[in-house]
């Protein structure tokens, strides 16, 4: 296993995208950036795509490659689905 930081904080924590604190967390070989990081805490948080892009001060189509990074390293093809994988990975 390796060891790669990641990124953690929510609502609680006010905004995820100013007020970051670093954790570790065991990954089984494959690898998520602290951007998709970042764009995965948002997808949970049912923002529209164009809100996340806003956010991050991306385009959407930026943030759309990122999300389609993220489905391919966490194996899911929904929206849905790579929430779901989020939390069971404890990436969430």
């Amino acid at each position: 296993m390796r060891r790669f930081s990641r990124i953690s904080g929510g609502p609680a924590d006010g905004n995820p995208l100013i007020n970051v604190r670093r954790d570790v967390v065991e990954l089984p070989g494959w690898l998520l950036s602290d951007r998709e990081l970042t764009v995965l805490r948002l997808l949970a948080g049912r923002l529209t795509t164009t809100e996340i892009a806003g956010a991050l001060f991306v385009s959407p189509n930026t943030l759309k490659s990122h999300m389609k990074s993220i489905y391919r390293k966490l194996d899911v093809s929904s929206r849905a689905d790579v929430v779901r994988e989020g939390e069971a990975r404890g990436l969430i």
